[in-house]
C-alpha cells in the first residue's frame, strides 16, 4: 500500500476475517483471528488495525449474564420505563458504564468503564440479539469491561 504526503495510508481497506467460528469462554481471541486471517491469505502485518465486536470478547471472557438472575435497580427501572426498555437489560448497561451521557428518544448512551478512558457507547440494542450457534437462549446477554457497580 502506498503513502500519501502526510505518510499515511494512501487507501483504507476493510478485509473481514472469516472462519473462526463459534468462540467459547477461555479461547484465545487474539490467537484465533490471527491464525484465521492468516489461513484465508490475509495476515496481520506490522500498522493494521484489527476490529473486534464486543460480543465475541464478551463470548471469550465468559461474561455472559442470565436475565433471569438480573434485579433491576430504581435508577434502571425508572430509565428502563422511560425509555422503553427492558429494566433488566438497563441494569446491565448501568453496571457496566461509568456515566449516562444521553438518555432519550429509546436511546440510552453510556460512557464505559472498560479500558483507562473508557468509550461512548450505545450499548441497549433495539432488538434482542441470541448468542451462540446462531439461535441459543435469548436470556443471555454479553458483557463489557469487568465491573459489577454502576453510577
Amino acid at each position: 500500500m502506498g503513502q500519501s504526503q502526510a505518510g499515511l495510508p494512501a487507501e483504507v481497506r476493510i478485509i473481514p476475517v472469516n472462519g473462526i467460528g463459534e468462540v467459547a469462554r477461555g479461547q484465545d481471541l487474539a490467537r484465533l483471528i490471527v491464525e484465521a486471517a492468516a489461513a484465508q491469505g490475509t495476515p496481520i502485518e506490522s500498522g493494521d488495525v484489527v476490529v473486534v465486536t464486543q460480543k465475541v470478547v464478551s463470548k471469550a471472557e465468559g461474561r455472559l449474564v442470565a436475565l433471569a438472575d438480573v434485579t433491576p435497580s430504581p435508577q434502571a427501572q425508572e430509565l428502563a420505563a422511560r425509555l422503553d426498555k427492558d429494566p433488566r437489560l438497563v441494569e446491565l448497561v448501568l453496571r457496566e458504564s461509568r456515566r449516562i451521557v444521553r438518555a432519550e428518544r429509546g436511546g440510552l448512551i453510556t460512557e464505559s468503564r472498560h479500558g483507562r478512558e473508557g468509550g461512548i457507547c450505545l450499548p441497549v440494542a433495539r432488538r434482542p440479539r441470541r448468542l451462540g450457534q446462531g439461535h441459543p437462549p435469548q436470556d443471555k446477554r454479553p458483557l463489557r469491561g469487568r465491573g459489577s457497580g454502576h453510577r
